[in-house]
């Protein structure tokens, strides 16, 4: 996908120039999503459920009166479990996503693809709760001055917002669980 007028053109231009074979990169308003997932109503849920979070977030928590929140926020949506523990390492075996504040990344696996059988203790991951759990520690990160809300803050609403019901044909939060 083309960056056309979206903002942080540079970042974004960075992020693609990084790409190795067989990922790719899509870009809404706030995001721009690299994955190597090939299905595309997964990566178009993804790309919705992310700008419906980020409103939600704004709505809620409005950003500090000098926070830049013009960054691009880069969300890396590994197609498999193994890919993410490729990515990732093999420290983060047993996580089902996380934020990495000092590469300013989202990282997280396909919500259609379950861990692989021989991690059956990890089989309740729900990707779907971790994309927006994550998503709001992204967020307060730009939001905040990328200074880091208290953990009790920060794990407290990740929670609350990982239970989110979204509507994607309205953009907006149903209810939460």
């Amino acid at each position: 996908a083309a960056t056309g007028d979206l903002h942080s053109r540079a970042a974004r231009r960075e992020v693609r120039a990084a790409l190795v074979e067989g990922w790719d990169a899509f870009d809404t308003e706030n995001f721009i999503l690299v994955t190597n997932v090939t299905k595309k109503r997964v990566v178009e849920d993804c790309l919705t459920d992310l700008e419906i979070m980020r409103k939600e977030f704004l709505a809620r928590f409005p950003p500090a009166p000098d926070a830049d929140m013009s960054a691009v926020s880069t969300v890396r949506l590994c197609d498999g479990y193994d890919d993410y523990l490729q990515y990732a390492g093999e420290s983060m075996d047993g996580t089902g996503g996380y934020w990495a504040f000092m590469d300013e990344e989202l990282v997280l696996f396909n919500p259609e693809r379950r861990v692989p059988k021989l991690r059956p203790w990890l089989k309740d991951i729900d990707p779907i709760s971790i994309l927006y759990h994550e998503a709001m520690h992204q967020y307060f990160h730009y939001s905040n001055r990328q200074l880091a809300p208290g953990s009790w803050f920060g794990e407290g609403y990740g929670e609350v917002f990982g239970g989110a019901d979204v509507d994607r044909r309205k953009g907006v939060i149903k209810k939460f669980k």
